[in-house]
């Protein structure tokens, strides 16, 4: 890695750990402690936060978190000194396969937090991860329904679904007063909610861009502007080109979606069975990677349509 990359990291990690509200994550790691029957060290945690924003296994994590300076900052590891390497490791391991569903219940409260503070993460796959500033009123209306944990007595917690998350995720943690995080059985309550601001960091300075104009060119010959959120799959009630995405068997039910925004398009896999690709390089599942000029975009080994961007100057 370059020095500038390396510069980046720095900014990256350093920015996101002030933007983390770590002591309302405790709940959730005295969860991962309770199923795994050990204790859990704060940098295992931060292990799991690297492993998802820079969509890396678990071998080539363990080897960046050696090496890399930025991440042994992060994990608040010696630079110089790697005696506990091989035990925080193991509690790595140890974690992920004795307590996958309370990792991801600490994952998504995370990612909760940044949202209610107006931040998403960027992941790190051909450029360094980083933080990014998200406009309010680019958050899709919550839904009006009472979620199924409702009841008498209950809270009403509502679902707030995004072009970052998965679907269903519970976000909302700070429009409502009095909410809760529930999934997998875990619900922790947030009390007062999340601060819609940050007094500890000034969000990033938004990037005064021309006009983008997005066309879809699908395989079919059709070619469409991309204005909204636009959802792939061979599900009717999830697609409106479900019927023309029929022959592609590969294509999920609930594939990917394509959502625009001012700096390009975001290409996220809703965890397909067959994979979505950019330019033949496949996401992680689950995750959304932002295009930012032409691109080829193929759903399994055979579906491929063309997103082409042009800014009007």
């Amino acid at each position: 890695m370059d020095m500038s990359n390396k510069a980046t990291a720095e900014q990256f990690l350093a920015q996101v750990d002030r933007l983390i509200d770590w002591p309302r994550l405790d709940p959730l790691i005295q969860a991962m402690a309770d199923r795994a029957h050990a204790d859990v060290p704060p940098a295992t945690v931060r292990m799991l936060l690297l492993a998802r924003w820079y969509a890396m296994s678990e071998a080539a994590l363990l080897e960046a978190c050696q090496d890399r300076i930025s991440f042994r900052r992060f994990l608040g590891l010696p630079a110089d000194n790697g005696a506990d390497d091989a035990r925080i490791a193991e509690a790595f391991r140890r974690l992920a396969a004795q307590a996958p569903v309370e990792a991801q219940n600490l994952l998504h409260a995370v990612e909760a937090q940044l949202l209610a503070r107006g931040f998403a993460i960027r992941p790190g796959m051909s450029v360094e991860a980083g933080v990014m500033q998200i406009a309010a009123d680019s958050f899709p209306a919550l839904a009006d329904e009472p979620s199924e944990n409702s009841g008498a007595g209950a809270e009403d917690t509502r679902l707030l679904e995004t072009s970052f998350f998965q679907p269903g995720e519970l976000a909302d943690l700070l429009k409502h007063g009095e909410s809760a995080f529930v999934r997998g059985g875990a619900r922790v309550a947030t009390n007062p909610p999340y601060r819609t601001g940050s007094a500890e960091l000034t969000p990033l300075p938004e990037r005064e861009l021309p006009p983008l104009q997005i066309v879809v060119e699908w395989p079919w010959g059709l070619a469409m502007d991309l204005t909204d959120r636009l959802k792939i799959g061979r599900d009717h009630r999830f697609c409106l080109f479900a019927n023309e995405l029929q022959p592609y068997l590969h294509v999920s039910r609930k594939h990917a979606e394509l959502t625009p925004c001012p700096e390009g398009v975001w290409v996220r896999d809703l965890r397909s069975r067959n994979g979505t690709f950019v330019n033949d390089e496949e996401l992680p599942k689950g995750q959304a990677y932002l295009v930012e000029s032409d691109a080829r975009v193929r759903f399994g080994p055979h579906c491929v349509l063309q997103l082409r961007l042009k800014r009007s100057s």
